[in-house]
């Protein structure tokens, strides 16, 4: 169990950085004109924070046992 935690901590790790790299890549593409700059900080803020309540979750599962 404490494998499979410490797994799942590393792998929303990653799954962080890979949204903020991507959203970042993405801000100011031509495809994406400026008007949808407010829309995709949220939704990178939505998608972030979600991340870190299971980050969190994990790592109170590992400290509990």
């Amino acid at each position: 169990m404490i494998k499979f935690l410490e797994q799942e901590l590393e792998e929303l790790k990653e799954q962080k950085e890979t949204v903020l790299y991507l959203f970042k890549n993405r801000i100011g593409h031509e495809d994406y004109p400026f008007e949808d700059f407010e829309e995709m900080q949220e939704k990178r803020e939505a998608i972030i924070s979600n991340i870190e309540a299971k980050e969190k979750r994990c790592q109170e599962a590992l400290m509990s046992r």
